[in-house]
C-alpha cells in the first residue's frame, strides 16, 4: 500500500487511541531486493516471513523471532457480548449495533450483525462451537468499534461545522470601479 494511505490509515488510528505501531518497510531499495527472493524462501514449511526471521536470528530473542503472526483487534482481551460481558456491553450494543447505527455508518451489512449475534449466543460445546462463538463475538467487536469511530470522528456535528467554517468562503468587498488617469492624478496632487 502506498505511504500516504499507510500513514492515514495507520498513524490516524494509532493516535486516536494512543497507540504505538509499526508500519511495514516501505524502503524501495529493499523491495527491489525482496521482490526477486524465491516464494519458498519467504514462506518456508508454512512460517511466514521466514527470510526475515532468519535475519533476526542471534539480534532477536527465539520466542520473539519464531513467534506466529497475529492479527490486531484494540481490546486485548476476548469479548463475550452475550455471556460474561452480556451486563457491561448492553448499552454499547444498543447504541453502536443498532440498526440505525449501521444505516449511518454504511460500512457493514445489519443483516450481518443480526447473524453474528445469532452465531455470538451459540451454546460453547466443543472447540468448534467455541470458535465459532469467539469469532463472531470479534466480529460484533469490530463492528461496534467502527461505528464508535464513525460516531467520534465522522457523523459528529462539531467536526462538521468545523469543517463546513473551513471551507465557507470568507465575504468578498465588492470590486472597485477602475479609476480614469484624470482621476488618479487629482487625487495625487498632480495636474
Amino acid at each position: 500500500m502506498p505511504l500516504d494511505i499507510l500513514c492515514y490509515l495507520g498513524d490516524r488510528e494509532e493516535m486516536a487511541h494512543s497507540l504505538e505501531a509499526r508500519l511495514p518497510f516501505l524502503d524501495h531499495k529493499l523491495y527491489d531486493a525482496a521482490k526477486w527472493i524465491p516464494a519458498d524462501f519467504k514462506l518456508r514449511d508454512g512460517m511466514e516471513k521466514a527470510v526475515l526471521r532468519d535475519a533476526a536470528l542471534g539480534i532477536l530473542p527465539e520466542d520473539l523471532r519464531m513467534r506466529r503472526k497475529r492479527g490486531f483487534m484494540l481490546t486485548t482481551e476476548p469479548v463475550d457480548f452475550f455471556g460474561a460481558d452480556r451486563n457491561a456491553s448492553e448499552r454499547l450494543r444498543r447504541r453502536y449495533l443498532s440498526k440505525r447505527a449501521f444505516e449511518t455508518g454504511q460500512v457493514f451489512s445489519y443483516r450481518a450483525c443480526r447473524l453474528a449475534s445469532l452465531l455470538a449466543r451459540m451454546p460453547a460445546w466443543g472447540s468448534t462451537l467455541k470458535r465459532v462463538r469467539r469469532d463472531s463475538n470479534k466480529m460484533l467487536m469490530y463492528m461496534l468499534q467502527t461505528h464508535m469511530l464513525h460516531a467520534m470522528f465522522v457523523d459528529r456535528t462539531s467536526w462538521r461545522r468545523q469543517d463546513m467554517q473551513a471551507t465557507e468562503k470568507p465575504a468578498t468587498a465588492p470590486k472597485a470601479r477602475p479609476r480614469s488617469r484624470t482621476k488618479v492624478a487629482e487625487e495625487v496632487g498632480r495636474p
